[in-house]
């Protein structure tokens, strides 16, 4: 990745050494930018904005995956009826195929043909839900949403800690 960033690369092309000019194109105009707080005066407002998405996401998911798996692995360190089940249950998702998990979550956002949106529409009454993965304001939560799907692995990883295994 390191040598990479100092090419410029297509894949179908072998890399063309360009030296720091990605890191220019990357970093240029940043401190006219800092100065005007005007966007134009930057050179790559694609990488700032993936940058901005990727911390947002970042903010997003990551507190709610430790929380849920936290919360799970307490419930299920509890003395319960079916505990092994439970825990099976909610581990199961985090062992299937990631292949297999975004083409169920494409199916259940799909805002035409999913079964999310008829859902929020006819039985918690929302007018108009979301477009998911088509809408730029709810994309990320969409994503986020798709990774509390796998929070059974770091589930497993506390509910051992609160049982004491080294």
């Amino acid at each position: 990745s390191l040598y990479f960033s100092f090419t410029e690369y297509d894949i179908v092309s072998a890399p063309k050494w360009v030296g720091l000019a990605n890191y220019m194109r990357a970093f240029g105009g940043v401190w006219a930018y800092l100065q005007t707080g005007d966007v134009r005066q930057l050179k790559d407002p694609v990488f700032w904005k993936s940058l901005q998405v990727t911390l947002y996401f970042a903010a997003l998911s990551l507190p709610l995956n430790l929380l849920c798996s936290f919360c799970l692995a307490v419930l299920l360190n509890q003395k319960i009826f079916g505990l092994r089940i439970w825990r099976t249950i909610y581990f199961l998702p985090s062992i299937i195929s990631g292949v297999a998990v975004t083409l169920l979550w494409l199916r259940i956002l799909n805002p035409r043909m999913g079964i999310l949106n008829p859902f929020l529409r006819d039985v918690l009454g929302i007018a108009n839900p979301p477009g998911w993965l088509q809408d730029p304001n709810w994309a990320v939560p969409a994503l986020v949403l798709m990774g509390l799907w796998g929070v059974g692995g770091s589930m497993i990883i506390y509910l051992a800690g609160l049982q004491g295994i080294s």
